[in-house]
């Protein structure tokens, strides 16, 4: 019987529940969004865009779309 491979795991896991978006930003404003973000209390970018989306999308009068469950942890 083979190890549990952790990693591998968290992949599969990852691969099958999320999907992967780019972000493109000028190089010299990385520093401030990053500081930002953790000043914020986020755990990671990911969790940042992922809360600004939500309210975004739930404020959007017209999206007619309610969004409630994004991981934050991200």
């Amino acid at each position: 019987m083979g190890d549990f491979n952790s990693t591998k795991y968290k992949n599969d896991y990852n691969k099958e529940h999320y999907a992967r978006l780019s972000v493109l930003i000028p190089i010299e404003d990385k520093s401030d969004i990053e500081k930002y973000w953790k000043k914020k209390g986020y755990k990671s970018f990911s969790a940042y865009a992922n809360e600004l989306i939500r309210r975004d999308m739930n404020n959007d009068k017209d999206a007619n779309i309610h969004i409630e469950n994004i991981n934050q942890n991200g």
